[in-house]
């Protein structure tokens, strides 16, 4: 087997073997959105709705389905709005809603409105391009799937309150008024994908190419120059480079689309790339000398006059956002495995959905055994009505050798579209002779299991260039042999067995040590064990017997906690050990992959009526989008303390999980330092906040229940922060002092450090203090100054002046009521 085709085999296998969890990463940022100007000039004109609308209003369902979460919008422009919205509704086709966040605010003077995507994802099932970023509403056309949820909008627009509007759907626009449906459906087209990455530095005449990583968006791909040279291929245009910024001002710029062209007369639609480079309208807009108002592709250009009314994108927008994906065909095929012996045809199934119809002649494979030179063979699909596949038998005249493929289709409009998506480059192979591959075998090691589970389920995806035979567990004890268990195929590369831990003498706890062996079809039996060397070692934790109360302030190491991914441990700017996640806590970076990081009490708890758990705690994780509560698909990450009843087989929450939203300490920590969508913030003992709950309070557990503890950490796929760290942990424990667990270090924020002659601070607690007391000394511990604050209220700040205090470095002593709640550094300048 060549090289290639075993990393094409590895890759498939990973793509399926996980479920379609897709290897998809989001945007790191979001660029400026296109802005939409308005011109003084009269340009008295109407372009009716295409008829694809007309012909929808008469029978036809939409294709797509856009919600609008209008925010300040005056009742007069929404049925305009609700108009607009339709008409994209019959020109686009996906299954997934598309989600619009419009707001009705002051812009600037001459701006109508803007628009943009609100997410960007590269290299996601389906994509058809590699490398290439697409807007989120595409990506979930395409993937067929909602990737950020209904509560997350896939586009934003902003609309100009300020401007004199004409909210008529009819076209009969004044000449002292702007059309409202004409803007709303150009900035729709922004949103679906009219836009890009590219930009300019004017003072060091440089054009930029691409995100961060210098990877484009799927409208700057198709962006040309008249050459027909792609401005995002670096072998012509650098990338950053003067080349690319005189491309980008040059007025001689096109997109490479294929219907843009075909639906234009042949002509490339010509984009506007004027030579002083506009920010927000350069390249994100069509040319508004060759598409004038009155001309029916006239929509996208980068302003629009008083009367102009354009109700339709015109063929040139439209094919444009059709070639981006918008209107698609979509491949599905399986690639035929390796054979050995030829002794049967090669079958080829596959199947296919189009936009726009399929051209069944040209649905064909193209197969080669030299390289796609001279010998080519193209094989027509036929439609089978009993499986819904397309399929073709194919008998080489080879008895060893490799046999390169891919499939290729038209669809009704004259586009071809291959699989895979760059072929000839890109292809599948079928390797014919004797077989040497082992199978792949994909684990993920728990990190330990519940002796009161019972039982341990051992699960891994395994996949073979021929077939899977046969596949099993081997376990030991002490590097000795002490039984086997098979591996059952649960479908597709999903394979899975159940270890008992009472016949393997594990339900006092131990170590179950193990190796998963696959063997394949092949002549030969190849086999594939895992791991080479050694073996797999998953801890058997012993749960200890019940007890009524209990506390901790892990200054003994933490030894009542299985710690799976948790650690007890004094870390930097703490004064004692504690209870700590990691440190930072990683995030998986793919799509539909999520990380939990969890500890357990193996003392279980007998609940008490009203019994109440405390600790102290810094929160550093992912905050949710505001507004959202847990549950919410745009409620990121979070931390939650959840109880089991039935000894770990089940859990429930025993306070809902929250995020560094729940103190304002802890997010203006957590957004004080990033490096790309991560937070770069660490935790102190200055960020600790008590909690307090009742371990009945939200109904899943009463008095009576025996239950174990965990707490744990839910990392999504994107974007991370320091994460969690616990100390000082009471449950249904008597508390001696109630003040300490009413105030703590993080309810007191002071800014700024270095200070000057003013320090702020701000008092976040839930409980009114009598007196505030700050005692500063200077860096040989000599009390300098002291100044006390009398009824401070939760949510009050205040303004403390220091003139008087020498350039240095201070400690700040803060005592509430009497009582010391923290000590921090602070420059004084």
């Amino acid at each position: 087997m060549n090289l290639r085709y075993l990393i094409f085999l590895i890759s498939v296998f990973f793509t399926i073997a996980s479920e379609a969890q897709q290897k998809l990463q989001r945007l790191p940022f979001v660029p400026d959105l296109p802005v939409c100007y308005a011109s003084p000039e009269v340009r008295k004109s109407f372009i009716p709705p295409p008829p694809e609308f007309t012909n929808r209003l008469k029978s036809a369902k939409p294709g797509a389905d856009i919600v609008v979460n209008y925010i300040g919008f005056p009742d007069s422009a929404r049925i305009a709005f609700e108009y607009a919205v339709s008409i994209w509704e019959s020109l686009i086709f996906s299954p997934v809603p598309i989600y619009m966040q419009a707001r009705w605010q002051v812009l600037a003077n001459n701006v109508l409105a803007n628009c943009g995507p609100a997410d960007y994802f590269v290299n996601f099932e389906r994509a058809p391009l590699p490398n290439v970023y697409y807007p989120v509403a595409l990506a979930e056309k395409l993937t067929r799937e909602q990737i950020t949820g209904p509560n997350s909008p896939d586009m934003i627009a902003r609309f100009n309150s300020t401007i004199p509007w004409y909210f008529g759907i009819d076209g009969k626009t004044p000449v002292n008024r702007y059309d409202f449906v004409s803007t709303v459906l150009h900035e729709i087209a922004h949103g679906l994908g009219f836009t890009g990455f590219f930009s300019v530095n004017t003072s060091r005449l440089l054009g930029y190419s691409g995100n961060q990583e210098g990877l484009p968006a799927v409208y700057d791909y198709f962006v040309q120059d008249f050459k027909s040279k792609r401005l995002v291929d670096t072998a012509f245009f650098p990338n950053p480079s003067e080349t690319l910024y005189r491309a980008l001002t040059s007025n001689l710029l096109y997109s490479g689309s294929f219907l843009g062209a075909k639906w234009n007369s042949n002509n490339l639609p010509r984009l506007y790339a004027p030579s002083s480079f506009n920010d927000g309208s350069s390249i994100y807009h069509l040319n508004g000398f060759t598409y004038p108002y009155g001309n029916p592709n006239s929509m996208m250009t980068h302003t629009t006059g008083r009367g102009e009314a354009i109700h339709s994108p015109g063929p040139v927008s439209l094919g444009i956002l059709s070639d981006l994906g918008w209107r698609h065909l979509f491949l599905e095929h399986e690639p035929v495995k390796d054979m050995e012996i030829i002794d049967q045809p090669f079958v080829f199934k596959a199947k296919v959905r189009s936009d726009m119809g399929l051209d069944t002649a040209s649905f064909r494979v193209i197969c080669s055994a030299d390289n796609f030179v001279t010998s080519i063979n193209q094989l027509h699909f036929k439609y089978d009505i009993h499986t819904g596949d397309f399929i073709v038998q194919w008998k080489p005249e080879i008895e060893t050798g490799t046999i390169k493929y891919y499939i290729a289709a038209k669809d009704t409009a004259g586009r071809e579209f291959t699989l895979p998506g760059m072929a000839p480059e890109e292809f599948y192979a079928i390797t014919i002779g004797a077989d040497t591959i082992k199978p792949v075998i994909v684990h993920n090691l728990s990190t330990f299991v519940l002796s009161t589970a019972g039982s341990f389920m051992i699960e891994a995806t395994i996949s073979d260039n021929l077939a899977v035979d046969t596949a099993f567990v081997i376990l030991y004890k002490n590097d000795i042999e002490i039984g086997r268990i098979s591996l059952d195929n649960t479908g597709g590369y999903n394979y899975s067995g159940v270890v008992d831990l009472v016949r393997f003498g594990l339900e006092r706890g131990g170590k179950l040590c193990y190796k998963i062996v696959a063997i394949d079809g092949a002549i030969r039996r190849n086999a594939r064990i895992e791991p080479g060397e050694g073996t797999f070692s998953v801890t058997v934790e012993q749960i200890l017997q019940p007890i009524a109360g209990f506390f901790t302030d892990f200054n003994d190491g933490g030894h009542d906690f299985i710690s799976g991914d948790f650690s007890v441990i004094r870390k930097k700017n703490f004064d004692n050990p504690a209870l700590h996640s990691p440190n930072p806590y990683p995030s998986p970076n793919e799509d539909k992959k999520t990380f939990n990081f969890v500890t357990i009490l193996r003392l279980p708890i007998i609940v008490k009526e009203n019994g109440i758990m405390s600790f102290d705690e810094v929160v550093l994780v992912e905050p949710g989008e505001n507004g959202t509560v847990f549950g919410d698909d745009e409620f990121w990450d979070y931390v939650i303390v959840e109880g089991s009843k039935d000894f770990g087989k089940t859990w429930q929450p025993i306070v809902n999980g929250y995020d560094s939203r729940a103190n304002i300490s802890w997010l203006n920590k957590y957004n004080s330092n990033f490096s790309g969508q991560d937070s770069k913030a660490v935790g102190s003992k200055e960020l600790f906040i008590n909690r307090q709950f009742s371990l009945t309070g939200n109904g899943n557990f009463k008095a009576g229940d025996t239950i174990l503890i965990r707490f744990r950490l839910f990392s999504d796929p994107y974007a991370n922060g320091w994460g969690w760290a616990i100390d000082n942990l009471r449950i249904q424990q008597g508390v001696s002092t109630p003040f300490q667990q009413a105030i703590s270090p993080g309810h007191f924020t002071f800014w700024p450090n270095p200070v000057a002659d003013q320090l702020n601070y701000s008092y976040t607690g839930d409980v009114p203090v009598g007196q505030v007391t700050f005692e500063i000394f200077d860096s040989m511990g000599r009390l300098i100054k002291v100044f006390s604050e009398i009824r401070v209220f939760p949510g009050s700040s205040a303004r403390v002046t220091i003139p008087d205090i020498p350039a240095g470095l201070f400690i700040i002593s803060v005592k509430a009521d009497h009582f010391p709640v923290t000590r921090f550094k602070i420059l004084k300048q």
